[in-house]
């Protein structure tokens, strides 16, 4: 039997499911603290170049704790309304999710070596993610396949947004 406490997860108000509201709650909650706040120039300081945000006075390892513990919490957010809309959970519920979010980031804009990204960026990789997902999945491509297409996804896009002039060269 589903715990009542988490029936929050599958209703709906106005005819919009409560995650997808949830969802926008949280998008805006970090659009403003990325815009808004120190917190988010300074994890953009971070992003753009470590060396020269120790120099201008930011704590890097504070802010760097801080972006992870903001991140545990989402993912914490998500296992909560995943394990409501399930009436279950796992350990390894979320493990064929994992390749997709990273595609979706990459996919959005987002540099690997940093200095590049956005919330809006990762929103609309995220969106083009999803499709292709439902897209495989009505085809009949099986889940096992789908990662196989996620992984290229992942390194085409690496490769083609790839900034070879951040790499050192050894001679």
């Amino acid at each position: 039997m589903r715990n009542a406490s988490l029936g929050w997860t599958t209703g709906s108000s106005f005819g919009i499911p409560h995650e997808i509201m949830l969802a926008l709650v949280v998008f805006l909650l970090c659009v403003f603290l990325h815009r808004s706040t120190v917190f988010g120039r300074r994890v953009d300081a971070i992003g753009a170049g470590e060396p020269a945000a120790i120099a201008s006075g930011v704590r890097v390892p504070v802010t760097r704790c801080l972006v992870f513990a903001t991140s545990s919490l989402f993912a914490g957010l998500a296992g909560v309304i995943m394990a409501g809309r399930l009436g279950s959970g796992s350990p390894t519920l979320a493990d064929q999710f994992l390749l997709p979010a990273i595609a979706a980031v990459i996919v959005g804009g987002t540099a690997l070596t940093g200095g590049a990204g956005g919330i809006g960026r990762t929103l609309i990789g995220a969106l083009l993610v999803s499709v292709a997902r439902v897209g495989m999945t009505f085809v009949g491509i099986s889940v096992f396949a789908q990662q196989i297409v996620f992984g290229v996804i992942l390194i085409v896009a690496v490769t083609v947004a790839f900034d070879r002039s951040k790499v050192l060269i050894i001679k």
